[in-house]
This record gives C-alpha cells, sequence and structure tokens, in this order.
C-alpha cells in the first residue's frame, strides 16, 4: 500500500502577523468589536487578516510611507498627527513600534512626547492603549536616552487621569549575540496597556 505524505499548509503573512498581535499584546475575542488603531501598521496585514476573516472590519491602519487602500482604512501619516477627530478609537494598538521607532532620532523626546499626547487625543474615554514589544535597557546610550524619556512621559501621562502598566515580556527581550549565542541583555520587553481614568 502506498503511503502518503502530507504537507502542512505554511500559516500567511497576514495570519503569522494576526497571531503575533492577538498574543502580544494580550487581545481578547471582545476586542475587535471596538474600533481600532495599528500605529505603524506595515502593510496593513493585521487590518488584512481580521477583515478577510470577518474578525473586523473596523480596524485603522496607520504608516507613514506604506501605501494602503481604503478598504484597509489606510491612514498615511505618523504617530505624532494622527488624521482623526478626538476620542475616534476604543483600542489603540502597537506592536514593535512605539516608541521603539524613535530610537537613535534627533528629536526623540518631542516625538514621543507628541506621539503619546495624539494616541491620547484620539482615544475615547472607556478605551485603552495597548504597546507590545516596547524595548527598554541602558547598555547603549541612544536606548538609554529612549528608555529615560519614555519612563519620564509615562510618568507626566500618570498625572493627568491615566493609569500605566507595565508587564514585562521577556521571550521577546533583544540580546546581543556572539557567535550564535546570547551573550548580553541589550533591552526588556514590556507589554504597556494605558487607560484613561473614570472620574
Amino acid at each position: 500500500m502506498e503511503s502518503k505524505s502530507f504537507e502542512r499548509k505554511q500559516p500567511s503573512a497576514e495570519e503569522e502577523t494576526f497571531k503575533q498581535y492577538f498574543y502580544d499584546l494580550e487581545l481578547k475575542p471582545e476586542d475587535f468589536n471596538k474600533t481600532i488603531l495599528d500605529v505603524g501598521a506595515g502593510e496593513a496585514q493585521f487590518a488584512k487578516y481580521a477583515k478577510d476573516h470577518n474578525i473586523s472590519s473596523q480596524i485603522y491602519s496607520l504608516e507613514p510611507i506604506q501605501e494602503m487602500s481604503e478598504k484597509e482604512k489606510g491612514l498615511v501619516s505618523y504617530a505624532e498627527e494622527i488624521p482623526m477627530p478626538d476620542k475616534f478609537f476604543d483600542l489603540i494598538v502597537s506592536t514593535g513600534a512605539i516608541p521603539n521607532i524613535y530610537l537613535g532620532e534627533k528629536d526623540v523626546e518631542e516625538k514621543v512626547k507628541k506621539s503619546f499626547s495624539e494616541m491620547l487625543r484620539v482615544l475615547n474615554d472607556e478605551g485603552e492603549i495597548r504597546l507590545a514589544r516596547v524595548l527598554m535597557g541602558s547598555k547603549y546610550e541612544n536606548q538609554k536616552i529612549l528608555t529615560n524619556i519614555l519612563e519620564e512621559v509615562l510618568k507626566k501621562i500618570q498625572e493627568n487621569n491615566v493609569q500605566v502598566t507595565k508587564i514585562r515580556t521577556p521571550i521577546n527581550d533583544t540580546y546581543e549575540y556572539e557567535k550564535h549565542i546570547k551573550k548580553d541583555l541589550i533591552a526588556e520587553s514590556f507589554l504597556i496597556i494605558i487607560k484613561k481614568k473614570k472620574i
């Protein structure tokens, strides 16, 4: 009898991205009933997968360079200038982008402050911001500067009726390698959850 060989189907890039977002951001199925903004969305794979699989058609994808079609609800802009009205979103997410993208930039402090200010502006009063794979470290000067600025911004926004929770996610830490072996920890990874406090 001839044996059959089964080839395992590889998941698509969109499916891989969707799963990464789902687990890294600790999302729940009910989150997909919300109007979501994905900051630093790349090619909008998270939104595409959700729409194509009838999970959600209410995910907007913010990216400054990548051209995205209207059907993907693409917003071509920077996190410092979100082109949407106040209190529009129920949930804002970013995986590996905010604030990591500002590492080594000349005006890093201004950009980090403005991006957080903008995310809070477009977030409704019952909503939350979830930032995954936020890297914080002090081994290298640029990383130390970004980490210090982020800590300062998070401390400042907590003074304005905003709750900040930092959850350590060591599986996403960044290491320096030598001959394919982990050598030094460069930055620790966190999931940061930001919610407006009810007054």
